[in-house]
């Protein structure tokens, strides 16, 4: 069984009427009556509305189909059709549905009613309509890009073959990724011409196409490419030299740049009958050089090439040529001089030179005595520089012109230079700690350090400012204690100064000290029952301490009968926050043969933890160790007798009788008030001191069941009972130093 795409498509309007009232007929219009050869894959239906569409309040419409006159198989009860019609029910607007047609080449009729609040309209005229015979849909047999590589910015043309002539309202369409794109031609050929807009290769596809703009079979597919033209070079001009004269070296610089990368070289015409080239790569700086022989303005014009012989646009660059100048004699030394032949370092000397003629313009004499060359002063044929030698040297004196090129031959001579006799620098002393204040009868300490540039310290010398004094032997920045006891409560003020191995003393560093008698402190009472508040930094707190992250903030609660000290839960999300639970992990040989497991072997009660890494009790244990909770990293898991001295019956009853029953059972210690049943005042632990008890209150230990080595010990301090359980489930920690 085949099936046909229909359209069925509402025309013109109604009239507006005050009332509703039955529909009139609507007007069939397309397929005209009586059509012939309908495709019988794109059949189109199309009527003109009821002209009392508004008045009728029309909210749809029953389409009906049948392969007989009498619409034999519909039933208007249920509204449907069996084997030999389709009935349709839609609103006002266009719509798509599948008509199911058994056969080509077959008479079919349809009607159209409106439908409304009042009830069913008037049905149309019957039309009919006669389908075709099956169409051949043609199949691609070939589909190509002429030419299969472009340069971008030129067109291509894709071509198709077709097995068999192309039905009438069929279509051969490309798609390249611009859409589908309509192919022209006539029996079995098919193209069309497009110019693409991007680089490199593509996939494209041609196929048949119906009236619905749906793909008839498989579509054929190739592809093509588009390739990047070449782009010309850029030649760019750098700097060039000044004052070109006649018979003198012009360089220019330049340098060029290929988008493309292929770069070959940059040429230069001179613009007098000269040309130059040089192999050239992108951006790199190219120095041509050229001598002019005659005065004049000349036009330099440079371009770059690439290996595809792709030429720049040209470059000028304009230069105005004069006559050199004429050559002038060049005079040459005839004697030099130093005055004194020897100095001491620091003073000065005197460089003379005479010349066997006035010295030309544009020329001047220099000297280089060890400190590069240097201009003398002077003019004529007299010439001299008066300077400050650092050591002795030989100097030389000549004549250079205005490119810094000597000219002719140097004259030499000799000086010397003498250090003066050393200087004894004082050294330095400097504070580097000590107190303003003291008690007295204790030790007083100040820090001191000194330097000397000579590298003769010796000592270090303190008065202390009460009749007592210290000396020490001492080095270069070595920092030197010095300690002194003050017997009676005064303000002193001590001194101190450094010596050299000549005793040339440094500067005097001195400051007052308030000495005063000892505050006497009343002994810290220990409590020896109960508990105690511990701060994060390790001091005892008093019970009124709160909990924080502060250094003297609430963290540890020691236990004053039994001297442990333990771990007081957090509530801020943090490694060791109240909610966290987790498995029994130890990897050590004490853990009753089996270790346990790590978060990755949880197969129950999956853990809840800061981190991944921390949810077995070994991890956990090592992460606050590392952290140094209270001032400590010797921290533990508890054992199981350790946490047992915990448990607080905070009703003050004991049921010996449940814990009889437990203890045969596995349990340990029971608090009860209830001799039939496990109830008592929850928590079983002190909440003023431990404030962070969860809902189900188990807790483990280190201590592994001796009776499986799957269990470890724990205690529930709801109950306040001791008992064991499986190491893969959870529970909580609370650790132990």
């Amino acid at each position: 069984m085949k099936y046909i795409a229909l359209v069925i498509t509402v025309l013109g309007f109604a009239s507006q009427s005050s009332h509703a009232e039955q529909a009139t007929a609507p007007i069939l219009l397309l397929p005209v009556d009586a059509t012939k050869n309908v495709l019988k894959d794109a059949i189109s239906l199309t009527w003109q509305k009821p002209s009392n569409e508004s008045t009728a309040k029309v909210l749809g419409y029953r389409i009906i189909v049948s392969e007989n006159s009498r619409f034999f198989g519909y039933s208007s009860s249920s509204d449907s059709c069996n084997n030999s019609c389709q009935v349709f029910i839609e609103d006002k607007s266009t719509f798509k549905e599948t008509i199911n047609v058994k056969l080509a080449n077959k008479p079919y009729y349809w009607k159209v009613q409106a439908i409304s609040p009042t009830g069913n309209g008037d049905w149309s005229t019957i039309n009919t309509f006669q389908t075709q015979k099956t169409i051949l849909i043609p199949t691609i047999t070939n589909a190509w890009a002429n030419p299969a590589a472009v340069l971008k910015g030129n067109s291509l043309t894709f071509s198709a073959n077709l097995d068999v002539v192309l039905p009438e309202k069929y279509s051969v369409k490309l798609d390249y990724g611009n859409g589908l794109i309509t192919m022209t031609g006539s029996g079995t050929n098919y193209s069309v011409t497009q110019t693409p807009s991007f680089i490199g290769k593509k996939d494209f596809t041609v196929g048949v196409y119906d009236a619905f703009n749906k793909l008839k079979g498989s579509a054929f597919s190739n592809s093509f490419t588009v390739i990047k033209g070449n782009e010309k070079p850029i030649v760019n001009f750098v700097n060039s030299s000044d004052n070109v004269t006649t018979g003198t070296i012009y360089t220019a610089k330049f340098s060029a740049n290929d988008v493309d990368g292929n770069l070959s070289a940059i040429l230069i015409d001179w613009g007098d009958g000269a040309t130059d080239a040089l192999d050239a790569t992108n951006n790199e700086t190219k120095t041509f050089s050229h001598t002019y022989q005659t005065a004049g303005t000349y036009s330099i014009i440079a371009n770059a090439i690439d290996n595809a012989e792709a030429k720049s646009d040209d470059l000028s660059v304009s230069l105005t040529i004069s006559d050199a100048p004429k050559v002038q004699p060049i005079p040459t030394i005839s004697s030099i001089n130093v005055s004194p032949q020897s100095v001491v370092s620091g003073n000065s000397l005197t460089f003379s030179a005479s010349l066997s003629a006035n010295l030309p313009t544009g020329y001047s004499v220099k000297i280089n005595y060890g400190n590069g060359l240097v201009k003398m002063n002077g003019s004529g044929t007299s010439f001299n520089l008066t300077a400050p030698p650092t050591s002795s040297a030989a100097y030389k004196i000549g004549i250079y012109d205005g490119n810094n090129t000597l000219k002719g031959s140097q004259s030499t001579g000799n000086f010397s230079v003498t250090q003066p006799a050393p200087v004894n620098v004082a050294p330095s002393l400097s504070f580097i700690s000590g107190n303003t204040s003291a008690t007295t009868n204790t030790n007083y300490s100040v820090q001191l350090q000194a330097a000397d540039s000579d590298n003769n310290l010796s000592s270090i010398a303190i008065d202390w400012g009460d009749g007592a004094s210290d000396s020490k032997a001492a080095s270069n920045y070595s920092t030197l204690t010095f300690s002194h006891i003050y017997n009676s409560a005064a303000t002193y003020n001590w001194s101190a100064t450094a010596y050299d191995s000549d005793y040339v003393n440094s500067n005097t560093v001195s400051k007052n000290v308030a000495v005063s008698k000892p505050v006497v402190v009343p002994p810290v009472v220990t409590k020896t029952t109960g508990y105690t508040k511990i701060a994060n930094n390790g001091s005892t707190l008093s019970d009124s301490a709160k909990l924080g992250a502060n250094p003297t903030d609430w963290a540890c609660t020691k236990d004053n009968k039994t001297g442990l000290i333990w771990e007081v839960k957090t509530d801020d999300s943090g490694l060791r926050d109240k909610d966290w639970y987790y498995s029994w992990y130890k990897p050590e040989d004490d853990n009753g043969g089996n270790a346990g497991y790590t978060d990755l072997d949880i197969v129950y009660g999956a853990p809840n933890c800061s981190t991944k890494d921390n949810c077995n009790t070994y991890a956990f244990t090592n992460a606050v160790n590392k952290q140094g909770l209270c001032g400590a990293k010797d921290w533990r898991m508890p054992t199981n007798e350790e946490l047992q001295g915990l448990v607080y019956c905070s009703d003050g009853k004991y049921n010996k009788l449940i814990e009889e029953s437990l203890n045969s059972k596995g349990y340990g210690f029971v608090c009860s008030s209830n001799e039939n049943g496990l109830t008592t005042t929850s928590p079983t632990i002190n909440a003023t001191y431990f404030p962070d008890i969860k809902d189900n209150y188990w807790f483990w230990s280190s201590s592994p069941s001796a009776n499986d080595g799957g269990d470890a010990w724990g205690v529930n301090f709801g109950y306040g009972y001791s008992g064991y359980g499986n190491k893969y489930r959870y529970g909580f920690v609370r650790l132990v130093r």
